[in-house]
């Protein structure tokens, strides 16, 4: 890490003195001036199909930052996960690739911002050589050689270690970017010379680290948990790796990513980008079989997440712990927010659209089902991916009975749940009037029992909502986000209470057939 170190400290006096971002210049430089396939070659080897692939997915798909100012969006078929897809046929697959490199010197130089997107990039290409290394030419392996060792070299010479805040940390705070480029530096060194058990376990030392001791990885997403989870695994089943269960870490965060009743990957607590390294490996026969092979267990990241099952109904509580790490950005101020499942999800996180996105702020606590006022500032932004939390959480688990409290300069909130009970309640009081916001994929039906009780029906599920003070509410079509820049119409009920003291809540949910 120490040569990281001196890089990283080397970026930082440039960007001070020349104030700008040395490490997208060195990028492109390396990743795409250098090489090109020769013009009848690419005459020769591109089929109809690669151009218009290329063409409608990738040139199209570039001017969408200049529409949508997201670089998530330009960024996603840069990756070049097609490659390694069985929806086209070689040829055409080896055509798209041998476009994306012709052009690359022509692309903005956004796409080359950052060495996680060319690692990802990297690890697709060095998959598809390995896969199809025997029907290329020498031409082509020569490229793409020198494509992965400039990737390789880039991940030293322009980390994504921390370096795009403006403060220099002297601990590592290096988050998943950083991840990323190390699983591509294990697939490429392991391609060149395969790793001895004791240089990959180095490396394996160094990822426990950025988990918490129940295996949840701490910069605050069930997404970003999976997705790094996902990609070191992914990597160890490329390197034949078996000694898994001796590091615990991410021996724990490998069954919770694999775990049937949580569902790490669909889970939207905190951001979610939709990154997933090699995606076209979950597929994979031999992958799902390495995963069975390790056994692992029904582990829950007990001080991050509970689950509460009864009667086919599921519900998943959050009480993350606010770990000291990175910038916190990929928190969300849903502190003690549920799902709740019955089959299909009933009640939802409304998730991350997209990150260029400043009309809403999909991640303040109004978007979750914790009560709070409207804008309460518990959440502080310094930046977009920079946040402070000014309230004071606490969680108990004691007896069966899980307890979560938050105080902050508004005021306070418990919620109690029981083990395998459906009946919970919130107890509260709030400077100003409190609310609650509960989010719905099918508009539920809603009838008042009285000024203090209302029931809510929809898909077979009946809550009932009670309180010991009068409540109001209204409901109205959101947006709801499965995925980065994907999303359906749902609806957010949102529930007002006329007195800000001593308010107690209580909810039954109960299956209707």
């Amino acid at each position: 890490m120490y040569r990281y170190l001196i890089v990283f400290v080397f970026h930082i006096i440039f960007r001070k003195f020349f104030k700008t971002d040395l490490r997208p210049f060195l990028i492109k430089r390396f990743l795409s001036f250098r090489y090109e396939i020769s013009n009848s070659m690419e005459n020769d080897l591109i089929p109809d199909e690669s151009i218009k692939f290329f063409k409608e997915n990738i040139l199209e798909n570039t001017s969408l930052y200049s529409k949508k100012n997201d670089k998530r969006a330009l960024w996603e078929n840069h990756r070049l996960d097609i490659i390694n897809s069985d929806k086209f046929s070689l040829k055409i697959r080896t055509g798209i690739l041998l476009l994306w490199i012709n052009y690359s010197k022509r692309f903005d130089l956004i796409v080359f911002e950052n060495m996680m997107e060319a690692s990802l990039r990297s690890s697709n290409i060095l998959i598809f050589l390995v896969k199809n290394k025997d029907n290329l030419s020498k031409e082509i392996i020569k490229t793409l050689m020198g494509i992965l060792r400039n990737t390789f070299l880039l991940n030293i010479y322009a980390p994504d270690m921390f370096i795009k805040r403006d403060v220099l940390r002297i601990l590592d705070h290096s988050n998943n970017h950083f991840i990323f480029c190390l699983c591509f530096q294990l697939l490429y060194m392991n391609y060149k010379q395969p790793l001895s058990q004791t240089k990959i376990k180095k490396f394996l030392n160094y990822f426990e680290k950025k988990f918490s001791i129940d295996g949840f990885l701490k910069e605050g997403s069930t997404f970003y948990s999976y997705s790094v989870s996902n990609a070191i695994l992914k990597v160890l089943f490329f390197l034949d790796f078996k000694d898994i269960k001796r590091f615990e870490r991410l021996y724990k965060s490998f069954c919770i990513s694999t775990n049937d009743d949580i569902h790490l990957k669909n889970l939207n607590i905190g951001d979610r980008d939709g990154t997933i390294l090699l995606p076209n490996t979950d597929s994979n026969p031999d992958f799902a079989n390495y995963i069975d092979r390790q056994a692992f267990d029904n582990f829950h990241p007990f001080n991050n997440l509970s689950l509460i099952k009864k009667n086919n109904l599921k519900i998943i509580v959050n009480h993350r712990k606010v770990y000291d790490y990175g910038s916190l950005g990929h928190y969300h101020d849903d502190y003690g927010h549920f799902n709740l499942y019955h089959k299909d999800q009933i009640i939802y996180d409304p998730g991350t659209f997209s990150y260029s996105s400043e009309d809403k702020r999909f991640d303040s606590s109004v978007y979750h089902n914790a009560i709070t006022i409207d804008e309460s500032d518990s959440m502080i932004h310094k930046q977009k991916f920079e946040k402070v939390f000014n309230s004071k959480i606490k969680t108990e688990i004691k007896n069966g009975t899980l307890k979560l409290s938050k105080y902050d300069s508004h005021g306070k909130w418990k919620r109690e749940f029981k083990q395998n009970s459906l009946t919970f309640y919130d107890q509260f009081t709030f400077s100003r009037t409190p609310i609650l916001n509960i989010f719905f994929k099918l508009q539920p039906e809603i009838f008042p029992i009285n000024s203090k009780e209302i029931e809510i029906v929809t898909e077979n599920i009946k809550i009932e909502i009670s309180c010991n003070e009068l409540l109001n509410y209204n409901i109205q079509k959101t947006i709801i986000a499965e995925d980065y820049l994907k999303h359906f119409v749902g609806y957010h009920l949102k529930i007002s209470f006329k007195k800000s003291i001593e308010n107690r809540l209580e909810w039954k949910v109960k299956c209707l057939n």
